[in-house]
């Protein structure tokens, strides 16, 4: 019986470190980056190698790659019958007047988005080079082979090696970790799940935190939404939260319960769990996985 393969041990902060840097040289202005002034100092120069040789360099345009990525992602938040240009001058507007606070919150998901694709770009150009190159053998060099007698591999057989690639490489780029208990729901057990719900407790715990605030200062008059119209900062992270998820917070935190099942952080973990449609868990459950999965991320 052959061996299993061996499980990849999870990576240290500074086994994570030297690999952000070894992806970070793969740019060839890779010494301008601050971390400091991210994303506006990001490198852009991607060299492509023919062997050994330097044939082309790709140069991206950080920018307009962040204005398309969160144009796309507030797509979805664009109220019906609102304009483009409404909608993005309201959102401007917004986001101009919002908190340190609130702008960090608004942003951390789409800076994890595009902090990924900015690490691992250099990579995918060379592999998807690579493959194009295979390609054009299979298409132009490979019947003259045939036609000499030799034999070549089946264009499915070939395309099936193709996605093996691409498979691993996805796998190993995208975040892993151990389960937290054999009796957890299975959803619950997926490691991407867990760092995406960690990742949006984290986008959450803001809003929450204005939500009960705002509650708490009216006094829980019956009038208290009203207050939330003019705070900036909610106007602008409600955008990103489902309306169902959001009325439920804004429900939860006026409801006769105990008052640690009101605080931000269960909220945040509540609208998080509905956000991702996973199974329902008592609100201290919730607030364990959040704190174990945090964990979790931290040591990546």
């Amino acid at each position: 019986m052959p061996k299993a393969k061996p499980r990849s041990k999870a990576k240290t902060v500074k086994d994570r470190n030297a690999e952000f840097l070894d992806h970070l040289k793969q740019y060839r202005d890779w010494e301008s980056y601050d971390v400091n002034d991210f994303p506006r100092s990001l490198p852009s120069q991607i060299p492509i190698k023919l062997r050994s040789r330097h044939i082309a360099s790709v140069v991206v345009d950080w920018r307009e790659v962040s204005v398309n990525l969160l144009g796309t992602t507030l797509e979805v938040a664009r109220p019906k019958g609102e304009s483009d240009s409404d909608f993005d001058a309201r959102m401007k507007a917004l986001f101009d007047k919002a908190s340190p606070a609130a702008r960090r919150a608004f942003l951390n998901p789409f800076y994890t988005m595009l902090f990924h694709v900015f690490e691992y770009l250099p990579q995918q150009l060379r592999t998807s080079f690579a493959q194009l190159l295979a390609e054009g053998y299979i298409k132009g060099i490979a019947p003259v082979v045939v036609r000499r007698g030799g034999r070549i591999q089946k264009r499915s057989d070939f395309a099936n090696d193709m996605l093996k690639q691409q498979r691993e490489l996805i796998l190993d780029r995208l975040p892993r970790s151990r389960p937290l208990n054999t009796r957890t729901k299975p959803r619950w057990k997926d490691p991407a799940t867990l760092a995406a719900y960690a990742r949006l407790v984290i986008s959450r715990k803001l809003l929450s935190e204005i939500i009960k605030k705002t509650y708490d200062i009216a006094d829980g008059a019956d009038d208290w939404r009203e207050d939330l119209v003019g705070n900036n900062d909610y106007q602008l992270l409600k955008t990103s939260v489902p309306t169902e998820a959001l009325e439920w917070a804004l429900r939860r935190v006026a409801e006769d319960i105990p008052k640690r099942d009101r605080e931000p952080l269960a909220l945040a973990c509540e609208m998080a769990r509905r956000e991702l449609k996973l199974d329902a868990q008592q609100p201290q459950t919730l607030r364990a996985y959040y704190t174990k999965a945090a964990r979790l991320l931290k040591k990546r």
